[in-house]
Parts: structure tokens; sequence; C-alpha cells
């Protein structure tokens, strides 16, 4: 005898006990089979929800017939190209006024700087300025003399304010010897 009929003959010579429960008829066993069953409803029900939601979603899709409505589609296309195009232009103009509005703010940060530097020098010079050196600062022209004087007509150098003359002490006071003033 083979190894494999003396195996089959010794399962076959066993005796059923039959005080064990019937797999079939056990109470788990019918407790999984319900909760398997109500899975699986559970389940069809999803799948049907998520059905009708796709059906509510796409029942008023029509797809364009082009022999009928051809030319409307044409139409309706170029003008949503159109519109893009509209919205595309109005954000890169919107861009570029935003770049100037941070360009034109640091150059009004950097002029403010520039002020605040030269105001900062000026308090310095005036603390430590004489008489005679703060009437010849008057005489040179600032910077900002300079640049108006660019953009009006060019003044004749021989013309100045009278009190930043040199001679003005000596003249106001032969003025007031003579009466003038």
């Amino acid at each position: 005898m083979t190894s494999v009929q003396s195996v089959l003959g010794s399962l076959l010579s066993q005796t059923k006990e039959h005080n064990k429960p019937v797999l079939s008829l056990d109470e788990k066993a019918t407790d999984i089979d319900r909760s398997k069953k109500k899975e699986k409803q559970k389940r069809l029900l999803l799948r049907q929800k998520r059905q009708e939601k796709i059906l509510l979603r796409t029942r008023d899709y029509v797809l364009p017939n082009i022999e009928i409505d051809g030319e409307k589609e044409r139409r309706l296309k170029r003008l949503a190209t159109k519109g893009v195009v509209t919205l595309f232009n109005a954000v890169a103009k919107q861009q570029s006024v935003e770049k100037n509005k941070e360009a034109l703010g640091s150059n009004l940060q950097k002029r403010e700087q520039r002020e605040s530097i030269a105001k900062a020098i000026l308090s310095v010079l005036v603390q430590e300025m004489s008489k005679a050196s703060f009437l010849e600062m008057l005489k040179t022209e600032s910077p900002q003399s300079v640049a108006s004087s660019k953009n009006d007509a060019p003044r004749p150098r021989g013309k100045q304010w009278s009190v930043l003359r040199d001679d003005f002490a000596e003249t106001m006071e032969t003025q007031q010897d003579a009466g003038l003033v």
C-alpha cells in the first residue's frame, strides 16, 4: 500500500461525532451571512446613489450636432476665445500696473531716504557753522534750485537777492546814513 491509500483509509474508517454543530446551521455562521448580505445591500444602495448623482449632473448635457448647429457653435467658440483673451489682457495690464506701483514706491522710499540724510547732514552743518560760512552756503545754489533752474529759462548770474551779496551790511549802513531806508 502506498502512503496516500493509508491516509485515505484512516480518514474513512473514523466515525463521525454527531454532537458537533453543523457549520451551516451555526449561529455565528448565520450572523456572518446576515452581515455580508447587509454590506452587499449597502454597497448596492451606494452604487445606485452614485449613478443617480451622475445622471443628475449629466441629464441636461447635449452633444452639439455640427450639421444642425455648426455655425452657432463656431460663433460661441469665437466669443469664448475673445473673452479669454480679454481676461488675460486685463490680468496682464493689472500686473504691469502693480509692478509700476512697486517701482514708484521704491523710488519714493529712496527719495525720502536721501532727503532724510540731507536733513541730517544739514543739521550737523548748521550746528558747526559760523555766520560767514552760513552766508556762503546760501550764496551757492542748492540742488533743488539747480533742478528748478534747469526747467525754467536760464537766469542771469548777476542778479541775486540783495541780502546774499557780500557788501549787503555795508550798503545797508550807507543807505541808512543817507536816509534812503
